[in-house]
Protein backbone atom coordinates (compact mmCIF):
# COMPACT_ATOMS: atom_id res chain seq x y z
CA UNK A 1 0.00 0.00 0.00
CA UNK A 2 1.25 3.45 -0.93
CA UNK A 3 1.34 5.96 1.86
CA UNK A 4 -0.41 9.29 1.47
CA UNK A 5 2.96 11.03 1.06
CA UNK A 6 4.03 8.64 -1.71
CA UNK A 7 0.71 9.05 -3.51
CA UNK A 8 1.14 12.83 -3.37
CA UNK A 9 4.71 12.61 -4.69
CA UNK A 10 3.66 10.30 -7.50
CA UNK A 11 0.80 12.61 -8.45
CA UNK A 12 3.16 15.61 -8.39
CA UNK A 13 5.72 13.77 -10.56
CA UNK A 14 3.09 12.72 -13.11
CA UNK A 15 1.79 16.29 -13.21
CA UNK A 16 5.30 17.63 -13.75
CA UNK A 17 5.95 15.18 -16.59
CA UNK A 18 2.63 16.08 -18.23
CA UNK A 19 3.42 19.79 -17.92
CA UNK A 20 6.90 19.31 -19.36
CA UNK A 21 5.56 17.21 -22.22
CA UNK A 22 2.86 19.80 -22.93
CA UNK A 23 5.45 22.60 -23.06
CA UNK A 24 7.68 20.59 -25.38
CA UNK A 25 4.76 19.83 -27.67
CA UNK A 26 3.77 23.50 -27.74
CA UNK A 27 7.35 24.50 -28.56
CA UNK A 28 7.47 21.94 -31.37
CA UNK A 29 4.15 23.12 -32.79
CA UNK A 30 5.28 26.75 -32.66
CA UNK A 31 8.57 25.87 -34.38
CA UNK A 32 6.66 23.95 -37.04
CA UNK A 33 4.32 26.88 -37.67
CA UNK A 34 7.02 29.58 -37.81
CA UNK A 35 9.54 27.21 -39.49
CA UNK A 36 12.47 29.68 -39.49
CA UNK A 37 14.72 27.30 -41.44
CA UNK A 38 12.05 26.50 -44.08
CA UNK A 39 12.30 22.77 -43.40
CA UNK A 40 8.58 22.21 -44.09
CA UNK A 41 7.69 25.08 -46.42
CA UNK A 42 9.42 28.03 -48.06
CA UNK A 43 8.09 31.58 -47.79
CA UNK A 44 10.29 34.15 -49.48
CA UNK A 45 10.56 37.66 -48.02
CA UNK A 46 9.17 36.47 -44.69
CA UNK A 47 11.94 35.44 -42.30
CA UNK A 48 15.69 35.91 -41.96
CA UNK A 49 17.51 33.53 -44.31
CA UNK A 50 20.62 32.03 -42.72
CA UNK A 51 22.68 29.89 -45.09
CA UNK A 52 24.08 27.88 -42.20
CA UNK A 53 20.65 26.54 -41.34
CA UNK A 54 18.22 27.28 -44.18
CA UNK A 55 19.84 25.92 -47.35
CA UNK A 56 18.61 22.31 -46.94
CA UNK A 57 15.02 23.48 -46.49
CA UNK A 58 15.30 25.91 -49.40
CA UNK A 59 16.55 23.13 -51.65
CA UNK A 60 13.59 20.96 -50.68
CA UNK A 61 10.84 23.57 -50.79
CA UNK A 62 11.77 26.52 -53.05
CA UNK A 63 10.71 26.78 -56.68
CA UNK A 64 13.66 26.66 -59.11
CA UNK A 65 14.92 24.92 -62.24
CA UNK A 66 18.61 25.90 -62.03
CA UNK A 67 21.13 26.30 -59.22
CA UNK A 68 24.42 28.09 -58.55
CA UNK A 69 26.65 26.54 -55.89
CA UNK A 70 29.82 27.96 -54.42
CA UNK A 71 31.67 30.18 -52.01
CA UNK A 72 31.59 33.95 -51.51
CA UNK A 73 32.72 34.19 -55.14
CA UNK A 74 29.07 33.73 -56.19
CA UNK A 75 27.31 35.69 -53.47
CA UNK A 76 26.94 38.94 -55.43
CA UNK A 77 25.32 37.44 -58.50
CA UNK A 78 22.25 39.50 -59.35
CA UNK A 79 19.69 36.75 -59.62
CA UNK A 80 17.18 38.77 -61.62
CA UNK A 81 19.87 39.23 -64.30
CA UNK A 82 20.75 35.55 -64.09
CA UNK A 83 17.14 34.59 -64.74
CA UNK A 84 16.53 37.15 -67.46
CA UNK A 85 19.73 36.53 -69.43
CA UNK A 86 19.90 32.75 -69.07
CA UNK A 87 16.18 32.04 -69.20
CA UNK A 88 16.03 30.00 -66.01
CA UNK A 89 14.67 30.29 -62.50
CA UNK A 90 18.02 30.01 -60.72
CA UNK A 91 18.61 29.38 -57.02
CA UNK A 92 21.81 30.61 -55.34
CA UNK A 93 23.35 28.35 -52.69
CA UNK A 94 26.45 29.62 -50.96
CA UNK A 95 28.57 29.39 -47.85
CA UNK A 96 31.45 31.78 -47.31
CA UNK A 97 34.57 29.63 -47.37
CA UNK A 98 32.55 26.62 -48.48
CA UNK A 99 34.25 23.27 -47.91
CA UNK A 100 34.37 20.39 -50.35
CA UNK A 101 32.11 18.40 -48.00
CA UNK A 102 29.51 21.17 -47.98
CA UNK A 103 29.82 21.66 -51.73
CA UNK A 104 29.20 17.97 -52.38
CA UNK A 105 26.28 17.85 -49.94
CA UNK A 106 24.56 20.80 -51.63
CA UNK A 107 24.99 19.27 -55.07
CA UNK A 108 23.76 15.84 -53.98
CA UNK A 109 20.75 17.41 -52.25
CA UNK A 110 19.88 19.28 -55.45
CA UNK A 111 20.18 16.11 -57.51
CA UNK A 112 18.00 14.21 -55.04
CA UNK A 113 15.22 16.80 -55.38
CA UNK A 114 15.38 16.58 -59.19
CA UNK A 115 14.11 20.12 -59.77
CA UNK A 116 17.18 21.62 -61.41
CA UNK A 117 17.97 21.21 -65.08
CA UNK A 118 21.09 23.38 -65.05
CA UNK A 119 23.88 23.59 -62.50
CA UNK A 120 26.50 26.33 -62.21
CA UNK A 121 29.30 25.14 -59.93
CA UNK A 122 32.04 27.54 -58.83
CA UNK A 123 35.40 25.79 -58.44
CA UNK A 124 37.73 27.45 -55.94
CA UNK A 125 41.13 25.77 -55.95
CA UNK A 126 41.36 25.79 -52.15
CA UNK A 127 38.53 23.23 -52.11
CA UNK A 128 41.02 20.58 -53.10
CA UNK A 129 44.10 21.93 -51.31
CA UNK A 130 43.06 21.38 -47.70
CA UNK A 131 43.26 18.13 -45.80
CA UNK A 132 39.97 16.24 -45.57
CA UNK A 133 40.15 16.62 -41.78
CA UNK A 134 40.09 20.42 -42.25
CA UNK A 135 36.74 20.38 -44.07
CA UNK A 136 33.90 22.20 -42.35
CA UNK A 137 30.37 20.85 -42.39
CA UNK A 138 27.68 23.41 -41.57
CA UNK A 139 24.85 21.34 -43.05
CA UNK A 140 23.05 19.41 -40.34
CA UNK A 141 22.01 15.98 -41.64
CA UNK A 142 18.68 16.09 -39.80
CA UNK A 143 17.75 19.16 -41.89
CA UNK A 144 18.64 17.42 -45.14
CA UNK A 145 16.88 14.09 -44.77
CA UNK A 146 13.15 13.41 -44.93
CA UNK A 147 12.94 11.68 -41.55
CA UNK A 148 10.74 13.94 -39.42
CA UNK A 149 11.36 11.88 -36.29
CA UNK A 150 14.89 13.26 -35.92
CA UNK A 151 13.79 16.91 -36.35
CA UNK A 152 13.70 17.56 -32.60
CA UNK A 153 17.11 19.33 -32.60
CA UNK A 154 15.50 21.82 -34.98
CA UNK A 155 12.10 22.10 -33.33
CA UNK A 156 13.57 22.51 -29.83
CA UNK A 157 17.05 23.79 -30.67
CA UNK A 158 18.95 26.75 -29.24
CA UNK A 159 19.39 28.49 -32.60
CA UNK A 160 15.69 28.08 -33.37
CA UNK A 161 14.41 29.51 -30.11
CA UNK A 162 17.17 31.83 -28.93
CA UNK A 163 18.15 33.37 -32.27
CA UNK A 164 15.75 33.01 -35.16
CA UNK A 165 12.18 32.77 -33.87
CA UNK A 166 12.58 35.90 -31.68
CA UNK A 167 14.25 37.77 -34.55
CA UNK A 168 11.66 36.63 -37.09
CA UNK A 169 8.76 37.57 -34.85
CA UNK A 170 10.44 40.92 -34.19
CA UNK A 171 10.69 41.59 -37.94
CA UNK A 172 7.05 40.58 -38.30
CA UNK A 173 6.04 43.06 -35.60
CA UNK A 174 8.08 45.84 -37.22
CA UNK A 175 6.40 45.09 -40.55
CA UNK A 176 2.94 45.19 -38.97
CA UNK A 177 3.81 48.57 -37.43
CA UNK A 178 4.89 49.81 -40.88
CA UNK A 179 8.34 50.79 -39.63
CA UNK A 180 10.95 51.27 -42.35
CA UNK A 181 14.21 49.36 -42.01
CA UNK A 182 17.53 49.83 -43.83
CA UNK A 183 17.82 47.97 -47.14
CA UNK A 184 20.35 45.57 -45.59
CA UNK A 185 17.68 44.19 -43.25
CA UNK A 186 15.05 43.95 -45.97
CA UNK A 187 17.47 42.01 -48.17
CA UNK A 188 18.20 39.53 -45.38
CA UNK A 189 14.71 38.06 -45.89
CA UNK A 190 14.91 37.67 -49.66
CA UNK A 191 16.15 34.50 -51.33
CA UNK A 192 17.80 36.41 -54.18
CA UNK A 193 20.06 38.22 -51.72
CA UNK A 194 21.11 35.28 -49.57
CA UNK A 195 24.64 36.04 -48.31
CA UNK A 196 24.86 38.99 -50.73
CA UNK A 197 27.40 41.55 -49.52
CA UNK A 198 27.33 43.95 -52.47
CA UNK A 199 25.99 46.83 -50.33
CA UNK A 200 29.08 46.58 -48.11
CA UNK A 201 31.54 45.97 -50.93
CA UNK A 202 34.33 48.55 -51.00
CA UNK A 203 36.58 48.00 -53.98
CA UNK A 204 39.70 49.86 -55.04
CA UNK A 205 43.44 49.56 -55.39
CA UNK A 206 44.17 51.44 -52.15
CA UNK A 207 41.76 49.21 -50.22
CA UNK A 208 43.34 46.03 -51.59
CA UNK A 209 46.89 47.17 -50.86
CA UNK A 210 45.94 48.27 -47.34
CA UNK A 211 44.23 44.94 -46.62
CA UNK A 212 47.15 43.02 -48.11
CA UNK A 213 49.78 44.82 -46.07
CA UNK A 214 47.68 44.45 -42.90
CA UNK A 215 47.06 40.76 -43.60
CA UNK A 216 43.29 41.36 -43.67
CA UNK A 217 41.24 38.84 -45.68
CA UNK A 218 44.39 37.27 -47.07
CA UNK A 219 44.18 33.62 -48.07
CA UNK A 220 45.15 30.92 -45.58
CA UNK A 221 48.55 29.30 -45.87
CA UNK A 222 48.68 26.12 -47.92
CA UNK A 223 50.46 22.98 -46.69
CA UNK A 224 52.89 22.20 -49.51
CA UNK A 225 53.66 18.66 -48.35
CA UNK A 226 52.29 16.23 -50.96
CA UNK A 227 50.09 19.07 -52.21
CA UNK A 228 49.72 17.82 -55.79
CA UNK A 229 48.88 14.23 -54.82
CA UNK A 230 46.48 15.41 -52.15
CA UNK A 231 44.66 17.71 -54.54
CA UNK A 232 44.45 15.11 -57.31
CA UNK A 233 43.03 12.54 -54.87
CA UNK A 234 40.37 14.99 -53.75
CA UNK A 235 39.61 15.99 -57.34
CA UNK A 236 39.07 12.33 -58.29
CA UNK A 237 36.66 11.78 -55.41
CA UNK A 238 34.81 14.98 -56.23
CA UNK A 239 34.42 14.16 -59.92
CA UNK A 240 33.13 10.67 -59.12
CA UNK A 241 30.35 12.31 -57.10
CA UNK A 242 29.22 14.57 -59.95
CA UNK A 243 26.29 13.00 -61.79
CA UNK A 244 25.99 14.59 -65.23
CA UNK A 245 23.59 12.04 -66.71
CA UNK A 246 20.70 14.50 -66.74
CA UNK A 247 20.74 18.28 -66.97
CA UNK A 248 23.61 20.56 -67.93
CA UNK A 249 26.50 21.22 -65.58
CA UNK A 250 28.60 24.38 -65.94
CA UNK A 251 31.81 24.56 -63.94
CA UNK A 252 33.66 27.85 -63.64
CA UNK A 253 36.90 29.09 -62.10
CA UNK A 254 36.35 32.53 -60.53
CA UNK A 255 38.66 35.44 -61.45
CA UNK A 256 40.91 35.99 -58.42
CA UNK A 257 43.14 39.05 -58.59
CA UNK A 258 46.69 38.93 -59.92
CA UNK A 259 47.76 39.63 -56.32
CA UNK A 260 46.39 36.25 -55.31
CA UNK A 261 48.38 34.50 -58.03
CA UNK A 262 51.48 36.51 -57.14
CA UNK A 263 51.10 35.27 -53.57
CA UNK A 264 50.60 31.69 -54.79
CA UNK A 265 53.78 31.99 -56.83
CA UNK A 266 55.72 33.48 -53.93
CA UNK A 267 54.58 30.78 -51.52
CA UNK A 268 55.28 27.95 -53.95
CA UNK A 269 51.89 26.54 -54.96
CA UNK A 270 51.18 28.41 -58.20
CA UNK A 271 52.48 25.63 -60.45
CA UNK A 272 50.58 22.98 -58.48
CA UNK A 273 47.35 24.93 -58.79
CA UNK A 274 47.88 25.27 -62.54
CA UNK A 275 48.60 21.56 -62.96
CA UNK A 276 45.58 20.53 -60.92
CA UNK A 277 43.34 22.98 -62.78
CA UNK A 278 44.49 21.48 -66.09
CA UNK A 279 43.75 18.01 -64.71
CA UNK A 280 40.28 19.16 -63.65
CA UNK A 281 39.48 20.70 -67.01
CA UNK A 282 40.60 17.58 -68.87
CA UNK A 283 38.55 15.30 -66.62
CA UNK A 284 35.44 17.48 -66.71
CA UNK A 285 35.39 18.22 -70.42
CA UNK A 286 35.45 14.47 -71.07
CA UNK A 287 31.97 14.23 -69.56
CA UNK A 288 28.73 14.68 -71.45
CA UNK A 289 26.49 17.65 -70.61
CA UNK A 290 29.45 19.51 -69.04
CA UNK A 291 31.09 22.82 -69.94
CA UNK A 292 33.92 24.63 -68.15
CA UNK A 293 34.64 28.36 -67.99
CA UNK A 294 38.04 29.67 -66.94
CA UNK A 295 37.79 33.32 -65.90
CA UNK A 296 41.25 33.44 -64.37
CA UNK A 297 43.29 34.69 -67.33
CA UNK A 298 41.45 37.94 -68.01
CA UNK A 299 43.57 41.09 -68.15
CA UNK A 300 41.30 42.86 -65.65
CA UNK A 301 42.57 40.70 -62.79
CA UNK A 302 45.67 42.93 -62.73
CA UNK A 303 43.48 45.98 -62.06
CA UNK A 304 43.02 46.02 -58.30
CA UNK A 305 40.27 48.63 -58.58
CA UNK A 306 38.00 45.66 -59.38
CA UNK A 307 38.69 44.00 -56.01
CA UNK A 308 38.11 44.27 -52.27
CA UNK A 309 41.05 42.02 -51.41
CA UNK A 310 43.10 39.25 -53.02
CA UNK A 311 40.15 37.24 -54.23
CA UNK A 312 36.86 39.10 -53.77
CA UNK A 313 35.66 41.20 -56.67
CA UNK A 314 32.87 43.72 -56.99
CA UNK A 315 29.37 42.84 -58.29
CA UNK A 316 30.18 44.18 -61.76
CA UNK A 317 32.43 41.14 -62.25
CA UNK A 318 29.53 38.85 -61.33
CA UNK A 319 27.40 40.59 -63.96
CA UNK A 320 30.17 40.12 -66.52
CA UNK A 321 30.33 36.38 -65.77
CA UNK A 322 26.62 36.04 -66.49
CA UNK A 323 27.21 37.59 -69.92
CA UNK A 324 30.03 35.08 -70.47
CA UNK A 325 27.66 32.21 -69.73
CA UNK A 326 25.32 33.64 -72.35
CA UNK A 327 27.85 34.18 -75.16
CA UNK A 328 30.36 31.42 -74.35
CA UNK A 329 33.28 33.77 -73.67
CA UNK A 330 36.10 32.05 -71.71
CA UNK A 331 34.70 28.61 -72.44
CA UNK A 332 37.67 26.32 -71.77
CA UNK A 333 38.92 23.13 -73.34
CA UNK A 334 41.90 20.99 -72.43
CA UNK A 335 43.78 21.73 -75.66
CA UNK A 336 44.30 25.38 -74.70
CA UNK A 337 45.32 24.79 -71.07
CA UNK A 338 49.00 25.52 -71.71
CA UNK A 339 48.13 28.75 -73.50
CA UNK A 340 45.94 29.96 -70.65
CA UNK A 341 48.55 29.03 -68.06
CA UNK A 342 51.20 31.01 -69.92
CA UNK A 343 48.81 33.96 -70.17
CA UNK A 344 48.30 33.93 -66.41
CA UNK A 345 52.04 33.65 -65.77
CA UNK A 346 52.63 36.70 -67.95
CA UNK A 347 49.87 38.68 -66.23
CA UNK A 348 51.41 37.90 -62.84
CA UNK A 349 54.93 38.78 -64.03
CA UNK A 350 53.75 42.13 -65.42
CA UNK A 351 51.75 42.80 -62.26
CA UNK A 352 54.79 42.12 -60.05
CA UNK A 353 56.94 44.48 -62.11
CA UNK A 354 54.41 47.32 -62.13
CA UNK A 355 53.72 46.97 -58.38
CA UNK A 356 57.23 46.24 -57.16
CA UNK A 357 57.23 49.38 -55.00
CA UNK A 358 54.81 47.93 -52.46
CA UNK A 359 54.79 44.16 -52.98
CA UNK A 360 56.45 42.24 -50.16
CA UNK A 361 58.47 39.39 -51.64
CA UNK A 362 59.09 37.93 -48.18
CA UNK A 363 55.51 36.86 -47.51
CA UNK A 364 54.87 35.58 -44.03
Amino acid sequence: MLTKEKKTAKKWLVGLLCLTLSILILLCVASYIVDPFFVYRFRDDTYIISSQFALPGIIKNADYDAAIVGSSMIQNFKMSSFRDKLGCNALKLSYSGISLTEFSKLYKSLKKQGKSQNYYLCLDMYLFAYQESEDKDRMADYLIDTNYINDYPYLLGYATWMRFIPTDLGFLAVERLDISLPEKFNRSKKLDYTEDWSLEAVTGRDVVIRNYQAGTNNVSSIDLNDLYDRMINRVDVFIQGIDCSDGNVVFFFPPYSALFWYTAESEGYFDTYMSVKSYLIEALTDKQNVSVYDFQTEEFIADLDNYCDMTHYGPDINDWMIDCFVDGHDLACFSDNDKRNRQLEQIVADFAQVNADWLNTNLQ
